[in-house]
């Protein structure tokens, strides 16, 4: 595999690049985590995968204007249309807390590109991109990826 630019002194090293995945580099440092992905060859869409889900419904709304029982009631109300199972609104809260509190990287396959999102316990979104060392809003966190297709969060 090249090294893309910025990586040329991982370039002919004891270690190969693919040696520097997410998953490689958590599972060396012991670190606990799930990961997720958008089913293309399902031809899922955006609104499919619950963490893109939830990011664009946190991005379409301003801050405060809403809490977790809106993304709550928008997911059952989905359900229900697609004739899926609905599970209560308890069972919902606790898998997003498991599913999407705390740090995940996430990954475009489009653009090839990783970043760090948070979500506090309020269920608000923040990313942090240490290539470019910018902080985002959803909004921005959205722009910057394009979609969410892998999640990784850590436990």
């Amino acid at each position: 595999m090249p090294a893309r630019e910025g990586y040329f002194a991982l370039q002919g090293g004891a270690i190969g690049l693919d040696n520097y995945t997410i998953t490689s580099e958590a599972s060396t440092f012991n670190l606990k985590f799930d990961s997720s992905s958008r089913h293309f060859e399902l031809n899922d869409q955006p609104s499919d995968f619950l963490p893109e889900q939830f990011v664009r419904f946190f991005a379409a709304r301003e801050s405060g204007n809403w809490n977790i029982n809106h993304f709550i009631e928008y997911r059952r109300e989905m359900n229900e249309e697609q004739n899926r199972i609905v599970p209560s609104v308890a069972q919902l809260r606790h898998h997003l807390t498991m599913s999407l509190m705390g740090d995940s990287k996430v990954g475009a396959k489009k653009i090839a590109h990783y970043l760090t999102m948070h979500v506090n316990p309020n269920f608000e979104v923040t990313g942090w991109d240490p290539q470019d060392r910018k902080s985002y809003d959803a909004k921005g966190l959205l722009r910057r990826m394009g979609n969410l297709d892998l999640v990784m969060h850590l436990k």
